[in-house]
């Protein structure tokens, strides 16, 4: 049995659907218990109060910013353990290798170290958020400080794909450490970057439509969905789900980087010339 399903020298785009089409008909039952377990509960838990007495307490204003941050560090835990489950399923699943293979600690833990090595290089202005703005004495001064760290975010998440995309693959399937799968990620992304960035670009947007599309039906609802509540935790629900179901497709294109960059496999040759 060759090391992968072997693929094409050339990229293709359409390659990348069909693989995560695969990857869900086969693996959708674990593929279902661990975004419950790792991604959904862990995110429905963060969006709910924390804090049971009233808000406008001196002892509240004291800690909100470390309520904050752990509600944000919490996510990008679940988001970083759900994303290393679902890239070693799926790699499992295209890479054609047993159970014992997918689920070995040493490439999970490669794998959730990388996760959350991107998590924090893509989202680091969420966990800075809350005692940034204990420095903003005016709300004006707040408003634009809140503004600039949110597009900082969203910068950050759009332009970190076209190199450290594949990081979390590289690491999961090669045991790699987190600075040697964000070097490697960057070789195999060369000549994908615009194909990488375009993806990211589509799955924000749909992510955004994802969130709206449950945030209007609460509005009108008269559910709010702005403060730690179940409206929250519900707005949350779509973007950790869309999120799940495109890591196949980064694990597709990971696998079609690795054939464009590295060549067939020695199993390949071998068995081509058998």
């Amino acid at each position: 049995m060759i090391a992968f399903a072997p693929y094409p020298a050339r990229f293709s785009a359409a390659r990348l659907f069909d693989d995560a089409s695969r990857v869900l008909s086969t693996a959708w039952r674990p593929l279902l218990i661990g975004v419950l377990l790792l991604g959904m509960a862990p995110v429905v838990v963060a969006n709910l109060p924390w804090w049971k007495a009233t808000t406008s307490t001196a002892s509240f204003a004291v800690i909100r910013a470390e309520i904050v941050s752990a509600r944000a560090a919490t996510i990008l835990v679940a988001y970083s353990a759900m994303g290393t489950f679902v890239t070693a399923v799926s790699i499992g699943v295209l890479d054609e290798r047993g159970w014992s293979v997918r689920l070995r600690p040493a490439p999970l833990a490669a794998g959730f170290l990388a996760s959350l090595a991107v998590a924090l290089l893509a989202n680091w202005p969420i966990l800075i958020e809350p005692f940034a703005l204990l420095t903003a004495a005016q709300p004006d001064r707040g408003s634009i400080l809140t503004l600039l760290l949110t597009l900082t975010t969203l910068a950050s998440d759009l332009l970190l794909p076209p190199f450290v995309g594949l990081a979390v693959s590289v690491a999961t399937r090669e045991a790699a450490p987190v600075g040697r799968s964000m070097v490697r990620s960057v070789r195999l992304l060369r000549g994908l970057r615009w194909r990488m960035f375009g993806f990211a670009l589509v799955y924000f947007v749909v992510q955004a439509i994802g969130q709206y599309a449950v945030a209007i039906p609460l509005f009108y609802s008269g559910v709010s969905y702005t403060v730690p509540g179940w409206g929250r935790a519900a707005v949350s629900l779509p973007a950790t789900l869309i999120g799940a179901l495109a890591i196949p497709i980064f694990v597709s294109f990971y696998l079609q980087a690795r054939r464009r960059t590295d060549g067939p496999s020695v199993a390949e040759l071998e068995e081509a010339f058998a």
